[in-house]
């Protein structure tokens, strides 16, 4: 099986238990790191830290906001804009799922990441140029 395939596959599947699609938890994610850094971020910041469509993030932050797992509010310059907050239910979920994806990267690329993590920064840093 090629790795390409592998997470993919067994993302959901560990995902499930926490009640997560990746796609959601990705977001939910996103929008919680977003607001640790700066107070609440709005659906677009989310889209682009996660690298999303725009248009898909806002079905999937809609459904997140009726699970109860994050609340919408307006956006206090832009009327056309949302601004996101995680509940304090979407925060402890935020933190089940994200304890799940860590052990899947251990499983997934060992425990001792740190020569893989320098290798991507450093393609990271020239395509950035």
């Amino acid at each position: 099986m090629a790795f390409r395939d592998l997470l993919p596959r067994r993302s959901p599947a560990r995902l499930r238990p926490a009640g997560l699609t990746p796609t959601q938890f990705l977001l939910l994610a996103s929008a919680g790191w977003l607001e640790h850094l700066g107070g609440p971020p709005t659906q677009q910041e989310v889209a682009e830290r996660a690298g999303a469509d725009r248009m898909m993030t806002s079905k999937v932050i809609r459904t997140l906001a009726e699970r109860g797992l994050l609340l919408r509010h307006a956006h206090e310059s832009d009327a056309r804009a949302l601004r996101l907050t995680l509940t304090d239910e979407g925060r402890e979920l935020v933190r089940a799922a994200t304890k799940i994806a860590r052990e899947l990267d251990v499983e997934l690329f060992g425990a001792d990441t740190a020569e893989l993590r320098g290798t991507l920064r450093g393609i990271a840093e020239r395509r950035g140029r």
